[in-house]
């Protein structure tokens, strides 16, 4: 691998070339360009090593944001084929695309190189700067206008996605990946009772769902969201309801346990397209994929005041998606979405 550039795609150029990449593969290349970029930084007391968690992080959002399928129980990433995805816009407004997928610099090269004579706008741009620790490719975004006649810009992009061999997804994506995920109801109905011991002095936490936080346990068992650490390298969530254990997803378990408790927590700014989720409590898999993919940019990190507490949020861009997200997430989370005026 070449690590003598410090392009934001040196990475996924890697991911695509290989065609898969297991923790440990993608972890060597990780910290191959953090090492390099050490090695040329200006200032090293501005560069902060990466940890584990930055590690996984990183994969994680490689296969929210479309450009490889991210198998978390086997540890391993596989590169999706370039893609064109539609992105909510105005009605009038043309058409915006979004590029996912493998790529390669002479990938992106030859579709500069091709869109002027497509009438294809191309705009490319970082993602934002509290997730440069993450090393995420950049955002690549295709625009087109156009009238009725040739769908509005439509045509263009699909001209572009056929000289270029990209694949073409017309449908949004981003509303049909929230349609298929599982509704909070339906997942609690699917849980089956764990039928094995979970003695109380063995090592667990309780999910506090007022102040968003973990406990030390042994805590509720009439109604409660538990994760037993077996070993240092196995935790697994419990959600006890009237004695009983059931094994959970330790994110839908959180959002059960919110439901449970009337706590709402996610917060929408409409005038700034913006959906704020509690770092404490991030979205199931699918639903994540579908907040990330409707702008294509990976959330910023930032902590909000809520009541006094700094509290650290993932804030989603949401642009022309507030009929999709009210619409949706109040179901699929138990959530009714708070109002505010800005983030």
């Amino acid at each position: 691998m070449n690590t003598s550039t410090l392009s934001n795609d040196t990475l996924l150029h890697y991911l695509t070339t290989a065609g898969k990449l297991d923790n440990r593969a993608f972890g060597d290349a990780f910290q191959a360009l953090h090492d390099n970029r050490r090695r040329t930084a200006a200032n090293l007391d501005n560069h902060v090593a990466p940890d584990v968690a930055d590690r996984r992080a990183s994969m994680r959002l490689y296969g929210q944001l479309g450009f490889g399928d991210y198998d978390a129980a086997r540890g391993m990433l596989r590169v999706q084929p370039p893609i064109m995805m539609l992105l909510p816009i105005a009605q009038g407004k043309g058409r915006r695309m979004l590029l996912t997928g493998g790529r390669t610099r002479e990938f992106l090269n030859k579709i500069k190189r091709a869109a002027p004579r497509f009438k294809v706008s191309v705009d490319v741009c970082e993602q934002h700067t509290t997730n440069s620790r993450l090393l995420l490719p950049d955002r690549v975004e295709l625009t087109s206008g156009g009238n009725h006649s040739d769908g509005f810009g439509l045509v263009n992009l699909r001209q572009l996605a056929l000289h270029c061999d990209i694949k073409f997804c017309t449908d949004l994506l981003q509303a049909g990946l929230l349609s298929f995920s599982v509704g909070l109801e339906d997942y609690r109905g699917s849980l089956q009772p764990y039928t094995e011991e979970l003695p109380d002095g063995w090592k667990q936490t309780w999910f506090d769902p007022m102040t968003l936080s973990w406990l030390p346990g042994p805590g509720n068992k009439d109604f409660g969201l538990v994760e037993f650490e077996f070993t240092v390298y196995k935790k697994q969530c419990y959600l006890w309801q009237d004695g009983q254990a059931y094994s959970v997803d330790k994110s839908w378990g959180r959002y059960l346990v919110l439901a449970k408790a009337g706590k709402n927590i996610l917060l929408h700014s409409q005038s700034q397209h913006l959906l704020a989720v509690p770092a404490s409590t991030p979205f199931p898999e699918l639903v994540a994929r579908a907040a990330a993919l409707l702008s294509g940019c990976a959330p910023e990190r930032r902590k909000i005041d809520d009541g006094g507490v700094l509290r650290r949020y993932n804030i989603y861009q949401t642009p022309e998606s507030y009929t999709m997200l009210y619409n949706k997430l109040p179901g699929l989370l138990g959530q009714k979405i708070i109002n505010v005026a800005s983030l």
